[in-house]
């Protein structure tokens, strides 16, 4: 068992809601440009792609439960994959679902 005080737990959870806040942004400047913000994930270990891989529908999940709703996309690429993440209206939403 590795023990952890409250104290970095706390620090922890503030380093995320700061990293957080900053690629809201970061996706609304994306989006007002056109442009996009990805994950590349090279071929590597199993490991080393599950976590990354996994990092990034954590960071989706996280920014859709603060209200954000975003979309992934996944391409494929000859040294790995890119995985985008931008954020959709959800007027626009709306009428995905109910077309």
């Amino acid at each position: 068992m590795i023990g952890v005080t409250a104290q970095r737990v706390y620090q922890i959870e503030k380093e995320n809601r700061r990293h957080m806040e900053w690629l809201q942004l970061e996706l609304l400047k994306a989006k007002a440009t056109g442009d996009a913000i990805g994950l590349a994930v090279p071929h590597q270990s199993q490991e080393g792609r599950r976590l990354a891989i996994d990092y990034f529908y954590w960071v989706a999940k996280e920014l859709r439960r603060n209200g954000m709703p975003v979309q992934v996309i996944h391409k494929a690429t000859t040294a790995g994959s890119v995985f985008f993440i931008e954020p959709i209206d959800t007027e626009d939403n709306e009428k995905k679902e109910t077309t």
